[in-house]
């Protein structure tokens, strides 16, 4: 496929009808106090500024063939959802760019032109300046071990990014036809400017370029991974110590595949698979460990704080961002729940995607009415939760005081400020972070808010106490 360059992050907001609406004034009030995430008022949250919308101009392309039998395969227009976003390496550009993926599929709840079955995955990723806009995108695309590029995109989607700022390098999770919820990071490769049209080009090796873990307890759904280099370590051996890769595949659970370091590995062991394969220009990072460790299991505490009479699953939903000041030291991340069910009918989907019947004359097939909810963990192991927010949808462009039904906060990361004369510092500690989140599943969006803001939302679990929820200055 080919990619493009230079396409705006639309600011323009898209209008949505009633339906696709959550009805915020009504739909907040009517939830049980007792219902409600540790029974804090649901609330709208208001960006800084309105959200920049992803634009990439995206074509049509065929369906996959519905049966063995029928080939027919008619034209779809992908949807951009559940976007990610980094701070850029500087390896790539200037710490005032960030990278940004994004998942495309056919299969989509935006409008009737979604598939109702079978629909085409793919992920798109694309450079940001320091104003959101887009420099350049591509779409993913595995490399082969003998180094050929496959022309088509990789079958992977909800792809989210990690920052091993330690190297310069950019680690994902994703998802795939053959994942199930198995807990599998792969390195991303981003060379900008590198095609013949001049644009950038995003791949991943095919094979075996990941570190997976197939165990059933570590089977999780929207885990979330981040880096953590142990501070306490570092002032006592006067040397920085190795970056450690943590996972979290439940909220109530944290995990490692141990350290990861640079270097080749002559035999790897079964346990000790590689983060990815040797590249011609650069040397590989590897954990220690390719098996998951256990290190907390806190579903007796978070299930009588948290979840008590909500009866609804609780998720993570995006990769942690360190937050660092003089007095404060955690990591933050977002969670979700949604409250509209699946349509209860999936037959009616299936018939209508091999013309046994006529497509369902609903406005949405699976969850709706989503809910979020930030959420922070110790700076150190075991990575204990240990404050929430109540529960909030981000308001919409076309009424700020309500919000669409389908919402998904997929991507936090800090935003770099601008010097007077446009220079982006080089090192700096975050004031304001950026949301990147789906919205009914029509397109990606990246909003920019203060971090000040998310810390006054938040509320210390039981028996949490700290500088951290003192409103440090720094915050």
């Amino acid at each position: 496929m080919d990619v493009g360059a230079r396409h705006p992050l639309a600011s323009s907001p898209r209008q949505y009808e009633p339906a696709r609406m959550l009805g915020a004034a009504r739909q907040l009030i009517e939830i049980p106090r007792q219902q409600r995430l540790r029974g804090q008022g649901p609330f709208v949250l208001k960006l800084k500024q309105p959200a920049m919308r992803l634009d990439l101009a995206l074509e049509s392309i065929p369906s996959p063939p519905r049966t063995l039998n029928w080939f027919h395969s008619v034209m779809l227009l992908p949807r951009l959802m559940n976007p990610s976003i980094i701070r850029a390496p500087s390896t790539l550009a200037s710490r005032c760019t960030y990278v940004l993926s994004a998942r495309a599929d056919t299969l989509h709840q935006c409008d009737a032109t979604g598939a109702t079955s079978n629909g085409r995955s793919g992920t798109v990723v694309a450079l940001l300046d320091a104003n959101l806009r887009v420099l350049s995108w591509a779409w993913l695309r595995w490399r082969t071990l003998k180094g050929t590029l496959l022309d088509s995109p990789t079958p992977w989607w909800d792809l989210r990014l990690i920052l091993v700022d330690d190297y310069d390098e950019v680690f994902a999770s994703y998802s795939c036809t053959t994942c199930s919820a198995d807990v599998r990071i792969s390195k991303i490769y981003i060379e900008p400017n590198t095609t013949a049209q001049g644009t950038m080009a995003a791949w991943a090796f095919k094979q075996p370029a990941m570190l997976m873990s197939l165990e059933p307890w570590q089977n999780g759904r929207n885990q979330v991974g981040w880096v953590y280099v142990p501070e306490a370590a570092q002032n006592a051996r006067g040397v920085r110590p190795l970056p450690v890769l943590m996972v979290a595949p439940f909220l109530h659970a944290v995990a490692t595949f141990g350290a990861i370091r640079k270097g080749r590995q002559k035999r790897p062991r079964p346990k000790q698979l590689a983060l990815s394969v040797a590249h011609p220009r650069d040397r590989p990072l590897y954990a220690r460990s390719g098996k998951l460790t256990l290190l907390l299991n806190d579903s007796a505490r978070l299930s009588q704080q948290l979840a008590t009479g909500i009866g609804l699953r609780l998720s993570q939903t995006a990769h942690l961002v360190p937050i660092r000041s003089a007095e404060c030291r955690a990591y933050l991340g977002v969670g979700h729940l949604h409250r509209g069910a699946a349509d209860a009918d999936q037959g009616a989907w299936t018939d209508a995607a091999y013309a046994y019947g006529p497509r369902p004359n609903r406005t949405f097939r699976w969850g709706y009415d989503y809910m979020h909810f930030f959420y922070v963990l110790e700076p150190d192991p075991p990575f204990r939760m240990v404050a929430t927010s109540g529960e909030f949808c981000v308001g919409s462009q076309q009424d700020a005081d309500d919000c669409e039904s389908i919402q998904f906060v997929s991507g936090l990361a800090p935003r770099a400020p601008l010097e007077a004369d446009g220079a982006c510092p080089s090192s700096f500690a975050p004031v304001h972070l950026l949301l990147a989140y789906g919205v009914n599943d029509c397109e990606a969006r990246v909003g920019s808010l203060p971090l000040e803001q998310i810390w006054r939302s938040l509320v210390p679990l039981d028996g949490a106490s700290g500088p951290c929820f003192t409103m440090p200055a720094g915050l």
